[in-house]
């Protein structure tokens, strides 16, 4: 069963994404962006439109935010694990964060680098409520539950990106296309680095021997890519004796009080939220994808792109089209969110 809605983007700080099948949404939000003193000193106006695609699976752990009116975009997407809490929870207070962090920042880069961090202490200190809420094992949805992220925000002729996990955002114009956000997983090299350091000095921390191990031989300890034994993993830990790996299938995210630095183990197992920011011209005609993780097993930013100018109602079928074309499992959550940049 699908679903498809068309409203003005001005009207509407929170699309809803709980719909049976595939839920379709378009908006057109008019603003006046500045160009940067080296291109023109001059305004000019800008329509952003866009358009949701929603798949619902066998959890439904994925949430999406659109907030679009005469002044800025801001748009999300998450990608939950372990539950739905963590997305839904980004969908609800994200841009209320960046509203505040807004007050008293004025980089969008810095803001978005700074929201992302304190939305991911309010979901790893979250404690129940009630009497037995003290006895809880800390994070919202319980320690194990998380959520990956992008999102795109349009103002004052700049298109900015902050995104942490493998929550793609990429962008397409005349000549290319390119992805914005960076894949945080197991198989990049520096991430590798950075986790290894990470659990080390929490070993270290501990008094694990395991510590000397991880230091002498930590290929005899952490885990890769197809190394990784768990299912959908793509860094592990080699510890005996465990019901349930040490490890994830992306090395950034919001939440996991699991994985993540506490009060006393700083580094944890080096799951952090600092997001890769990046920001570029917003250039009309400008095409910005955004979609969680089960859209780019089976489409490679190319052809996601392709997918997406090929349909015959412009931006208003385009999120659909991509959705379509990613060929998704039955089981797969999927949101796509498409944003065109146009004069």
């Amino acid at each position: 069963m699908s679903q498809v809605m068309c409203m003005s983007a001005v009207s509407v700080s929170n699309v809803p994404s709980k719909h049976v099948g595939k839920l379709q949404q378009r908006g057109t939000a008019r603003r006046t962006a500045r160009r940067s003193p080296a291109s023109a000193a001059k305004t000019f106006a800008v329509t952003v439109q866009y358009s949701v695609a929603t798949k619902q699976g066998k959890r439904n752990e994925d949430a999406h935010f659109i907030k679009s009116d005469s002044e800025s975009s801001f748009l999300s997407v998450f990608d939950g694990t372990q539950g739905s809490d963590a997305a839904e929870y980004l969908k609800e207070n994200l841009y209320s964060i960046f509203e505040e962090k807004s007050k008293s920042i004025s980089m969008s880069t810095r803001i978005l680098e700074e929201t992302y961090i304190e939305a991911d202490k309010k979901l790893i200190n979250y404690q129940p409520p009630g009497l037995f809420g003290m006895f809880a094992a800390r994070g919202l949805g319980g320690p194990r539950c998380f959520s990956t992220g992008a999102t795109v925000y349009i103002k004052d002729g700049k298109l900015t990106v902050a995104n942490i996990g493998d929550v793609k955002a990429i962008l397409g114009n005349s000549d290319k296309v390119q992805q914005l956000s960076v894949d945080h997983v197991g198989s990049d090299e520096d991430e590798q680095q950075r986790i290894q350091e990470a659990v080390i000095a929490s070993l270290k921390e501990k008094e694990d021997v395991t510590a000397k191990i991880a230091i002498r031989a930590p290929e005899n300890f952490f885990q890769y890519g197809d190394a990784c034994t768990y299912p959908g993993f793509t860094w592990q830990l080699i510890q005996a004796g465990t019901s349930f790996p040490i490890g994830g299938p992306v090395t950034r995210g919001f939440g996991s009080a699991f994985l993540s630095g506490s009060t006393l183990l700083p580094e944890g197992y080096g799951f952090i939220a600092k997001p890769a920011v990046t920001q570029v011209d917003a250039e009309l005609g400008s095409w910005v994808i955004l979609a969680s993780a089960p859209v780019w097993r089976n489409l490679t930013t190319q052809e996601a792109m392709e997918a997406a100018k090929s349909s015959s109602k412009g931006v208003e079928g385009a999120a659909e089209a991509v959705l379509g074309a990613a060929a998704l499992q039955e089981d797969d959550d999927a949101t796509v969110v498409i944003a065109e940049i146009t004069a």
